[in-house]
């Protein structure tokens, strides 16, 4: 999966390091923040390298968020955004650090705010899900300006995507790879479109096999 580099890279953002330890996730940095905040902070200087590496990742993606129109709410402080993001390591401890704080700010989409549907399920309810947030998989078949959903394996089953609101890089990397079919997963909202109901994009997940 690869949306969590093309956020960062979009928001002009490139973290040496950023994948220094599989085992330092959320809920080492959340206990590692609570422990400094408390003056407790210490342990092995491992440990304490994760850490600040950690909180570097955390304020430039602070920074990236305060530069965009795609964050969220701007007037947070630093601190603010730190203990938000602990917040989230409390109750998504197997996230990474970079997830984290990229979901908090804005510039990641929650996945969880995403119900997944197969294009047939889609079709069926797409008329009673409208501004719905949904997750949907498939084969996608884009041009310049239009980009449509098949099932995988059919072209009976098609869904019209509306991606003129992604980021630059997703865009980018739709209108590089999926001009002649792509597997990939879009997460978005339910909207009416020209004639029928579409889904709008907000973010795209995909594996990068380049």
């Amino acid at each position: 999966m690869s949306r969590v580099s093309t956020a960062i890279a979009f928001a002009g953002f490139l973290f040496a390091g950023a994948s220094f330890a599989e085992d330092y996730r959320c809920a080492s940095f959340a206990n590692d923040l609570d422990e400094q905040a408390s003056g407790q902070i210490g342990g092995e200087a491992s440990a304490g390298y994760q850490f600040a590496v950690s909180q570097g990742i955390v304020d430039g993606v602070f920074a990236a968020s305060r530069r965009t129109t795609l964050a969220g709410p701007q007037n947070q402080t630093r601190e603010q955004f730190r203990q938000a993001v602990a917040g989230r390591c409390s109750s998504h401890p197997d996230e990474t650090v970079e997830e984290a704080a990229l979901t908090v700010s804005g510039l990641l989409p929650d996945a969880a705010e995403y119900r997944h549907l197969s294009l047939l399920e889609f079709n069926f309810t797409k008329s009673a899900i409208v501004g719905e947030k949904v997750s949907l998989s498939g084969s996608l078949l884009v041009s310049s300006s239009t980009a449509t959903l098949f099932s995988e394996g059919s072209n009976t089953d098609s869904i019209k995507i509306d991606i003129a609101q992604l980021a630059r890089a997703d865009r980018e990397y739709l209108l590089e790879n999926c001009t002649d079919f792509c597997q990939i997963t879009i997460n978005g909202t339910v909207s009416m479109m020209k004639f029928s109901e579409g889904l709008t994009a907000d973010s795209i997940e995909y594996v990068d096999l380049r």
